[in-house]
């Protein structure tokens, strides 16, 4: 795909938000420098989400609610289990959910990623069914940490995709930038390691800042 500033520029006013509430959410965010999904991701997922039409969605990385949300518009039948770690990022999620009269459709939860995979693998009251989708956009060093996880919470249909693969160009990059240096080689092994998973189908789409799309068969 050609990538140019112009390009770019073009592609963003092409964007039209969901609805005036997602509008002001999305420009506060972005006023913010929270990191929510970027407007062509955005229109991608527009685009794709109603053909997998998932009832079951989890979601790693909630930051302020923008994707969860964005998520329970698109699909307005699913259940939306989301989980952030951080505590001032968790309380806004909240606060958001509840704004746009979503709590009975979205649960954030607070705390670890790791830990609430754990619980939702295990059997107890949090045992979960498997997910329809599964959208990973947390801290990129362990992506492959989540997929681990997560595997066991997916079915035959089940699509995973993970956000800010290419991590502003740097994973393409010959000339590794030395202060991202660890983080670059995790997010490669991570791809390689997409490609490697039984019974399933990897693309890696330069969309935004690069996603991956993963199909269990």
């Amino acid at each position: 795909m050609i990538r140019t500033e112009a390009v770019d520029n073009f592609i963003s006013h092409c964007y039209r938000p969901i609805n005036p509430q997602m509008a002001d959410l999305r420009e506060k965010g972005e006023e913010e420098h929270i990191p929510i999904i970027l407007r062509e991701t955005e229109m991608y997922l527009e685009s794709i989400l109603p053909l997998i039409n998932p009832k079951i969605i989890l979601e790693i990385g909630a930051a302020i609610g923008y994707s969860t949300l964005f998520f329970a518009y698109t699909c307005p039948k699913a259940s939306i289990l989301s989980v952030e770690r951080d505590d001032e990022m968790w309380n806004k999620a909240k606060a958001n959910v509840r704004s746009q009269g979503k709590e009975n459709q979205i649960l954030i939860g607070h705390g670890d990623a790791m830990d609430l995979l754990e619980m939702l693998k295990k059997e107890g009251e949090w045992k979960a069914d498997p997910f329809d989708l599964i959208f990973v956009d947390a801290a990129k060093g362990h992506y492959k940490d989540f997929l681990e996880m997560v595997l066991p919470l997916t079915k035959k249909g089940s699509i995973i995709i993970c956000d800010n693969i290419l991590m502003k160009g740097m994973t393409a990059e010959e000339k590794i930038n030395k202060r991202y240096r660890t983080s670059i080689k995790r997010m490669r092994d991570f791809v390689d390691y997409l490609y490697k998973i039984p019974s399933s189908s990897t693309q890696v789409l330069s969309v935004g800042d690069g996603i991956s799309i993963t199909r269990m068969y």
